[in-house]
């Protein structure tokens, strides 16, 4: 988070703007997604919550990997694609939580 946050700070960092958001500014929901699943595996009263909140940052994640990688580069963007898929996937694992 420090990284990315430096590298949108700092105008001179020749870096790919796709490597900045597609992978730094993704790696934020790694960690979270890693915590709830183990505490599903390590606390089973838990398992219910904690994996319907882990499915919803993954399914956040993924339709962020989708949008940044293959969407976002095309000129016209599709309405709707995978991303929103991925997107819309996040409430549904919330909700459930």
């Amino acid at each position: 988070m420090v990284l990315y946050s430096v590298l949108l700070l700092v105008p001179h960092v020749p870096m790919n703007d796709s490597i900045r958001d597609g992978l730094l500014g993704n790696l934020v929901f790694v960690l979270p997604a890693v915590v709830m699943l183990a505490r599903g595996w390590y606390f089973p009263d838990d398992r219910g919550w904690s994996w319907c909140l882990a499915a919803a940052v993954v399914s956040f994640l993924a339709g962020n990997l989708i949008y940044v990688f293959l969407v976002a580069p095309l000129e016209v963007a599709p309405f709707p694609s995978w991303a929103d898929a991925g997107f819309l996937g996040s409430c549904d694992a919330s909700v459930g939580a």
